[in-house]
This record gives structure tokens, C-alpha cells and sequence, in this order.
């Protein structure tokens, strides 16, 4: 189901959004302008590996899972994104394939923004602006790739602990004794 964004996304989320991505109030609030809402079940395909990179995608609410799959049909699950998120996002220049799988891991609201809309609000944006953003996305994109070299090289125990680690990290809240992950696993 999709519909306008309108006031979907809550003024925390929006704020999440802009300190995540590194960009400003006015340029999360452009995004959210361009995009459309869309809800997801749980379990539900966001995108399958190998689809083209036609939107970026912001998690309103909920959780999202990312995944590749293996030639011998093994998925790696490389990232799990909070809302607050954006992921997604198309290769400049070239056209090529989704190496991953996107998943709502609960049931999730996520903003989609067309390619040339994140493409002409983002390339309008002072330099600097412009840098800080990649560097965000290059920095996650380096912890997803080491995920992924921890995930190929780990035993399903070490891979288990990574994972729960992962969990703590994005949806953990801290209590007295440890940390409360509170999501349907």
C-alpha cells in the first residue's frame, strides 16, 4: 500500500533522519516531500538482490533487514536498519543491480524517494553538505561490508554473537543487568 507522505513520519524520526544522514532539517524535509509512503508486513520483500536502484529508502517506523544471498542459497544478513535510516541508495553514474535484499524485519513504514528526486535534491546541496552525507553512507557501507567478511568467515555461533551484538547496537535499550533489545526475533 502507498499513499503521500504528508505527516507520516514524526518529528524524533525526522530529527533521527537528519543526524544519521548528516543533511540539514530543510533537505531531510525536501526528501520526505519527494517521497511516497509505503507500508510493509512483516517478512515482506522491500526489495529482492538483483532489482534495479530506482528509490532510496528512509525507515519511518519498524525495522528492515538486509540480506545477500549465496550461490548455494545461504541469505548473510549484513545490516539492520532503525527508523531513522536511509538505505538504498543508487550507484552515481551507472546503472547496475542490488547486490543485497531488503526485508521489513517488523512490520515497517518506509519512505520511498524516486532516484532523480534524491538525485536533484542532493546534488543542489552546498559541497560540504554534499561530502559529509557520502561520508555517512561510506562509513556504513564499510561496517556492512566488514559484516559481511565477519558473516563468510565466522561459524554459526561467532555469526549468532555478531548478530545479537548488531541488534544491541541499533535497537538496544539499557537497563540495570544489560541491554533490552526489543524486537520480535
Amino acid at each position: 500500500m502507498s499513499q503521500p507522505l504528508g505527516t507520516a513520519a514524526d518529528p524524533k524520526v525526522r530529527a533521527r533522519i537528519a543526524a544519521e544522514s548528516g543533511l540539514d532539517r530543510t533537505t531531510v524535509e525536501a526528501l520526505l516531500r519527494a517521497a511516497t509512503i509505503r507500508y510493509f508486513a512483516r517478512g515482506t520483500s522491500i526489495y529482492p538482490q538483483g532489482t534495479h536502484r530506482g528509490s532510496v529508502f528512509v525507515v519511518l517506523s519498524g525495522a528492515v533487514s538486509v540480506s545477500i544471498g549465496m550461490p548455494h542459497g545461504e541469505q548473510i544478513l549484513c545490516a539492520f536498519y532503525p527508523p531513522g535510516a536511509m538505505f538504498g541508495f543508487p550507484i552515481v553514474e551507472a546503472e547496475r543491480p542490488r547486490l543485497s535484499a531488503a526485508n521489513a524485519f517488523t512490520t515497517a513504514t518506509l519512505a520511498v524517494v524516486p532516484r532523480r528526486e534524491f538525485e536533484h535534491i542532493i546534488g543542489g546541496l552546498p559541497p560540504a553538505t554534499v561530502i559529509r552525507f557520502f561520508n555517512r553512507v561510506l562509513e556504513r557501507q564499510a561496517r556492512f561490508a566488514m559484516r559481511l567478511v565477519h558473516c563468510v568467515a565466522l561459524d554459526l555461533r561467532g555469526r549468532l554473537a555478531l548478530t545479537l551484538l548488531d541488534l544491541a547496537h541499533t535497537f538496544g535499550v539499557s537497563e540495570e543487568g544489560g541491554v533490552r533489545v526489543n524486537l520480535p526475533i
